[in-house]
């Protein structure tokens, strides 16, 4: 028997198949899902045993005493074993439950099935959460006071020990979940360093807070690289490193504000936002064939992507997209509360145009967690607005015109919580969303503007 033939024998799975009196030995594929090969095993049972499924719902397949196996799932994941028994039974006559005759063994079967069973895995989960933990607590002894120069040589060598370590578990024992959590502990490090370096020249905040950010983006980055299967939460950090850096430096080389440095990076995030569908595409190592400019380019890239390759690929992008979007998320929280605490007119503007913005984003997006990280954001943000506003109506015309209008508009949302779902709108209706969402982003350049006092700067050139 060549290797291949072995191969090919040893990836079956060989099953035993009973239906009443019959009985059938099949060897079936362990990577295909049971509703895929049920008609062939129909089939190969003979007679008129797919015609008779229609009278009583289908075929099922299960073990004696357990309950029907989940026919989209493979072999492999169902567990199945070479040389076990499976019974095909009508789905309305399945084979019930063997009863317990030890009460206490049958609560052990039980427990021993679920999901919130502690594990060595678990144990070791645990361990790595208390020393994450505890590393961080030794962050923030450095970030104490006193000894400024000995904290940032401490913090500094502390995350460079850390990435080295991380990298060495890695690439020598291939230890990737304890390497990733030594190579994010490093960050708080790298930054407290990049922290206090300013400092011990006298520097002013700005640039140290620049610094922090610069620093632990850093060594997200020397992460990544020694890290390499953690890419996917590296890439985030990354994402939201980048993002504080460039807030932080606006501070630091220019006399700006704190908000006004929120305000471009709220318009980064914006834009960033556009792009992470394509750059997730991208980073899930996927790329659509080059569209033909010429008669002789139609027969180029026309070959089949691998299916497994696809579903994989999927898959990732899908993670990426959702982590990018959870980063970004996150990082428009601080921004918005940032712009939201200065109090300032074009401040409060910006916030609830860039809040709507995102909530208008999010209804081009199918994923559940893609889309609260655009509408979670976005809806704090119009809140956060409207109490700020209202904090600075006198109390009667609040009670009067605000609160009724609050009132008002959460009558409407619970009205199409109940006539909405399911619906299918008017194409106008989906038109108009598109022309106000083009309004929303319109506006965000002038009233970025006028945060950063541009226009009063064109004036006083003026004269």
């Amino acid at each position: 028997m060549n290797d291949a033939t072995k191969d090919g024998t040893h990836q079956l799975c060989r099953l035993r198949l009973i239906i009443g009196s019959r009985a059938l030995d099949m060897a079936l594929p362990p990577d295909v899902a049971l509703i895929d090969m049920l008609p062939g095993i129909l089939r190969a049972l003979g007679g008129k045993v797919a015609d008779q499924g229609v009278e009583h719902e289908g075929w099922v397949l299960q073990r004696i005493g357990g309950t029907p196996l989940d026919e989209t799932r493979t072999a492999e994941e169902l567990g199945l074993l070479d040389g076990e028994t499976i019974h095909v039974r009508p789905r309305a006559a399945a084979l019930p439950p063997i009863d317990f005759d030890d009460l206490v063994a049958g609560i052990g079967e039980q427990t021993r099935t679920w999901d919130n069973r502690w594990s060595a895995e678990r144990t070791r989960f645990m361990l790595l959460a208390f020393a994450a933990a505890t590393f961080g607590l030794g962050a923030l002894l450095l970030a104490s006071g006193g000894l400024t120069p000995a904290r940032m040589f401490t913090a500094a060598g502390a995350a460079v020990a850390l990435v080295v370590t991380a990298a060495a578990l890695n690439r020598a024992l291939g230890d990737v979940v304890t390497a990733t959590v030594l190579s994010l502990v490093a960050v708080p490090y790298a930054a407290i360093a990049g922290w206090l370096l300013p400092t011990v020249f006298g520097a002013q905040a700005p640039s140290s807070a620049f610094c922090a950010a610069l620093f632990g983006t850093t060594a997200l980055a020397l992460g990544m690289i020694g890290v390499g299967a953690a890419r996917l939460i590296h890439i985030s950090g990354l994402v939201a490193g980048g993002q504080l850096t460039v807030i932080t430096l606006i501070p630091a080389v220019t006399p700006a504000t704190p908000a006004q440095a929120a305000g471009v990076g709220l318009l980064l995030c914006l834009v960033l936002t556009m792009f992470v569908p394509t750059a997730s595409f991208r980073l899930a190592g996927l790329a659509l064939p080059a569209l033909p400019t010429r008669a002789e380019e139609f027969g180029q890239d026309i070959e089949p992507v691998p299916y497994r390759q696809v579903v994989h690929r999927s898959v990732v992008a899908d993670h990426y997209m959702t982590a990018l979007s959870a980063t970004l998320g996150i990082v428009e929280l601080g921004i918005f509360g940032v712009l939201v605490t200065s109090g300032g007119l074009w401040e409060l503007t910006l916030t609830a145009v860039g809040g709507l913005l995102l909530l208008m984003r999010a209804r081009n997006l199918d994923s559940m967690y893609q889309r609260w990280a655009l509408l979670l954001p976005g809806g704090l943000a119009v809140f956060a607005v409207v109490w700020r506003a209202a904090v600075l109506v006198p109390p009667f015309e609040r009670l009067v015109l605000v609160f009724v209008a609050i009132l008002l508009i959460a009558v409407l949302l619970a009205v199409a919580s109940l006539t909405l779902p399911g619906r299918q709108l008017r194409p106008y209706w989906g038109r108009a969303l598109d022309i106000f969402d083009t309004a929303c982003i319109l506006a965000v350049i002038p009233i970025l503007l006028a945060v950063l006092n541009v226009y009063a700067l064109v004036r006083g050139l003026g004269g």
